[in-house]
């Protein structure tokens, strides 16, 4: 027989699950049970369990149990759940929340099992995946093994990633829809609902892979001696706050060569606990200050590398044990007698996991940096060693090279540029904004001012006006607004004042009329060119890096640690990774953003003070004949930039959610619109009540 509720809510509660198949006949019976808190199997009764219980064990909630305020609600286990959960989780509806608290439930224990298994969608993908990645989340700090995940859609394309204690915290990114980046696309973007198009996700535990970098993270060790070794990123306890910061930033602050602020800066920098030594570079030339690093190895021998070599400012660092630590009073020596006299003794597994699946990162960045915009020119690839020439064409909407590059050279720029050495249409656009003197006396910043500025950032809503369903069958105009969000802009503020740079305003028109003369391809090109034009400048930080690789596997050996996701190319050998960017030096220029938004809602507040807006679509509107006819009348109806064109005139519309519609065009055409069922039972749906 199967567990009785009580006895199954007992176990559940203190962190028991079943772990075999035993057939219960009292509270005698010895069950096969999974004990979370030790993370071991065990053999015990229930009676068993009780006393052990009574002797002190504690309540096991992997979502750590917060009081809900009001009393009146019942303290069930899913009610703690939605309590612990962000405002995002909390907004949607219930039934969104208990298939990705039931998720959660199911495959937390299969997890910490640690036994591969594989996870079939069945419906709710986003609720589904969230579920998974709240399990993940919660187990982070008792997982002892990488995770391999290999993904598969409907389509049956399989991609990989991999979680292990860098990529943790990057796991909502590998299915979260990037909001920010598509309130900047217009309404006719890519549907987001394909991009989570998934069948079954397996998972498979592996023993971690190190990679043959160096990655320095933390001492492995805790000092039970009377000298303090805190110098050296070395503590008396594992519970030493200190323990959790990156001992690279340890070591930069043992060193006293940098000021508060510029320690601040670092830490905002950092993205990862370990940092390869390669990651130096950065530092050092951002800083203008010479580091000199010296790498002790197991076998006694040692090297060095110089960063910045030239710069005054010095500072001595030392790997050892894969560890940063100042390089001040030969510390190895007498780390190593420590060790022998058992001064220093070595962490568990257990704590070792815990502290290397357990960091956050910390973004204490308390002060403002400013700096001119520069947009250097693009290094020379060799294609055919890259892999990248499929990829340009496929970024360039398959235009030809020598086309873009003709356009190029009549416009009026400081300095040539050779359109065959970009792979990405914005860098392209940010290049030649640069050399048409689009940022001369712009200011880009990195720093609270301007987290703020993105912070009050408003984008434009879909749906309705009245945020319920819609249906209509009278004549509506659906037409969208020529250039969207280029239309807006007058110009790039130049710093916090109001003073701006409109030389931008002058290359966009120039490049809508060339686009309204050319066809295909082309045109199509300059329009995503020119919508990359301002959302460039609050683009997030480059933390993932997505790289080419001519041997996966090989590349997997040797990033290891740092990798989060791989896909191989039809000959099952080349492919793509995406890697974490331990340190990332980002700056943004979020007053072009907050100006082109603020005239954006400017405009279409005018608009809706003329006619009713009865849906809305980032840069399209749809309202009625007589609404169309007062802005025809008002000159904003034509091919001009900032004027509205008609999209679709439908005799029929319903409306269900804010992407999901169905109507019929003026020719009696079937329109759907991220709608995949048969029409009239949609439109029945959206006429329910």
């Amino acid at each position: 027989m199967s567990l009785p509720p009580e006895i199954e809510s007992l176990l559940e509660s203190h962190g028991y699950s079943l772990s075999g198949k035993t057939k219960f006949k009292n509270q005698n019976t010895r069950l096969v049970l999974y004990d979370h808190l030790n993370e071991k199997r065990i053999s015990k009764s229930v009676q068993q369990i009780k006393q052990i219980i009574k002797k002190g064990r504690s309540e096991w909630h992997p979502i750590l149990d917060m009081e809900i305020p009001d009393s009146r609600i019942q303290h069930t286990q899913i009610d703690r759940f939605i309590h612990n959960q962000d405002s995002e989780f909390q907004s949607h509806d219930s039934n969104y929340q208990k298939t990705a608290y039931d998720i959660y439930k199911e495959n937390l224990p299969k997890l910490a099992h640690k036994n591969s298994f594989t996870f079939s969608f069945s419906g709710n993908h986003d609720a589904e995946l969230n579920g998974l990645t709240l399990a993940l989340d919660t187990l982070k700090n008792r997982l002892t093994k990488d995770i391999r995940m290999t993904i598969t859609n409907e389509n049956n394309n399989v991609s990989y990633a991999h979680i292990n204690p860098r990529s943790i915290q990057f796991l909502s990114s590998l299915f979260a829809n990037d909001s920010a980046a598509n309130r900047v696309t217009d309404s006719d973007a890519a549907v987001i609902e394909d991009l989570v198009n998934l069948r079954s996700i397996r998972f498979d535990f592996h023993n971690p892979v190190r990679g043959r970098r160096i990655n320095a993270g933390f001492f492995p060790y805790i000092n039970v001696s009377d000298e303090d070794l805190s110098i050296y990123g070395i503590y008396k306890s594992k519970s030493d706050p200190r323990i959790n910061i990156p001992c690279l930033l340890q070591a930069f602050i043992a060193s006293e060569q940098f000021s508060l602020d510029e320690l601040n800066q670092i830490a905002s920098f950092i993205q990862t606990r370990s940092i390869p030594q390669t990651c130096i570079k950065q530092i050092a030339e951002y800083f203008n200050v010479h580091i000199y690093v010296r790498i002790h190895y197991p076998t006694g021998k040692t090297s060095h590398t110089d960063f910045a070599a030239n710069c005054e400012r010095k500072i001595k660092l030392l790997i050892y044990e894969d560890h940063y630590m100042i390089d001040k009073d030969q510390p190895v020596k007498k780390i190593m007698q420590m060790i022998e006299n058992k001064k220093l003794i070595p962490m568990n597994e257990k704590d070792i996991n815990r502290i290397s699946w357990g960091w956050e990162k910390i973004n204490p960045i308390t002060i403002d940096s400013f700096r001119p915009i520069i947009v250097q020119p693009k290094r020379k690839i060799n294609v055919s060693k890259t892999g990248l020439a499929e990829k340009q064409r496929s970024i360039m909407c398959d235009t030809p090279i020598s086309e873009i590059q003709n356009w190029v050279d009549t416009l009026k720029l400081r300095t040539k540029i050779n359109v065959s050495d970009y792979y990405s249409f914005p860098e392209l656009m940010q290049r030649i904004m640069y050399e048409y003197g689009c940022y001369d006396n712009v200011i880009e910043m990195h720093g609270p001012t301007a987290n703020e500025i993105r912070n009050s950032l408003k984008f434009p809503q879909i749906g309705t006006t009245s945020g319920k369903k819609f249906y209509s069958h009278e004549k509506l105009y659906y037409i969208d607004l020529n250039g969207a969000y280029s239309s807006c802009i007058t110009g790039i503020p130049e710093g916090l004042l109001n003073s701006q740079n409109t030389k931008v305003a002058a290359l966009l028109k120039e490049m809508y009329e060339l686009r309204q003369k050319v066809k295909g391809n082309f045109g199509k090109l300059l329009k995503f060119m020119m919508n990359s034009c301002w959302g460039y400048s609050i683009r997030k930080p480059p933390v993932i890096k997505h790289k080419y690789v001519p041997n996966v596997e090989n590349s997997i050996n040797e990033f290891g640690p740092y990798i989060m996701k791989h896909s191989f190319n039809d000959d099952g050998i080349s492919g793509y990774i995406d890697l974490i960017n331990p340190i990332v030096i980002h700056y943004t220029c979020p007053q072009f953003a907050k100006s082109v938004l603020e005239n954006y809602f400017n405009f279409f507040s005018s608009i809706k003070q003329k006619v009713t807006v009865l849906y809305e679509n980032i840069d399209a509107i749809l309202i009625n004949e007589k609404d169309f006819r007062k802005l025809e009348s008002e000159g904003y109806i034509g091919k001009n930039l900032g004027q509205f064109k008609i999209e679709h005139i439908f005799t029929e519309i319903a409306i269900l959610t804010k992407k999901c519609y169905v109507g019929t065009l003026i020719s009696g055409e079937k329109y759907f619109h991220c709608v995949k069922e048969n029409y009239d039972t949609f439109v029945n749906k959206v006429l329910e009540k």
